[in-house]
């Protein structure tokens, strides 16, 4: 099966896990967001960003801000945020591998992202910025509701194959640091030479490791 099939499939089961679980809360849709970026105080420089788990667990677009819309009976939406900036060149979603499974629309803004969700009735959010959600029109009550939050959280632990086929392939990576790591270390490198080994052999920088260097 291909990796596009394996997505497909694997978001065709959250939709399904999600409907059920907006059923028995009470909710009408669902918005996940990608997170919101931190600027450092009194400096022009972001910290490194992470995706909010909800969120990277459904799609995996890269980068703050993007919206997802989980309608029952209907294909999800994404609202990806790429800014009209002159500083930072913004890539086009264009058509990744997992771009069939969704409804895909592009905003300036986050604004104008919420806008293009149009959400109506009792809609659930999950994400970081309960502020924007509120202005946006979802009601206190329903940001970051518990009961929701614990049977999403549940059905997480639960793998598809799409994931465990991307845990494989997590591991297959991760090996080849490690034994680059543990030949530096055989060969008498230092802490810092056997963690550049291993970020080499990775072909990642530091920010992007899921964990830091211990």
């Amino acid at each position: 099966m291909t990796n596009t099939q394996l997505f497909t499939d694997h978001v065709r089961t959250l939709q399904k896990k999600a409907e059920s679980a907006l059923a028995a809360t009470g909710f009408d849709g669902l918005v996940i967001q990608a997170g919101r970026p931190f600027t450092y105080f009194a400096d022009d420089m972001d910290a490194p960003f992470r995706t909010t788990p909800h969120f990277a667990h459904w799609c995996p677009l890269e980068g703050p801000q993007h919206l997802l819309y989980v309608r029952p009976g209907k294909k999800p939406l994404v609202v990806a945020v790429k800014p009209e900036d002159y500083w930072y060149e913004q890539t086009p979603v264009g058509r990744p591998f997992w771009t069939d499974a969704f409804d895909v629309k592009q905003a300036p803004d986050e604004p104008a992202a919420w806008k293009e969700l149009a959400h109506s009735g009792r809609v659930a959010f999950l994400g970081d910025d309960p502020h924007a959600a509120q202005v946006h029109g979802i009601a206190p009550g329903c940001i970051q509701p518990l009961a929701l939050l614990a049977r999403l959280d549940w059905d997480r632990a639960y793998k598809t194959p799409y994931e465990v086929a991307c845990i494989e392939s997590a591991g297959a990576l991760a090996a080849k640091g490690h034994k680059a790591a543990r030949s530096a270390f055989v060969e008498g490198a230092s802490e810092l030479e056997i963690h550049h080994a291993y970020l080499e052999a990775v072909g990642c920088v530091d920010k992007d490791l899921p964990y830091e260097t211990i």
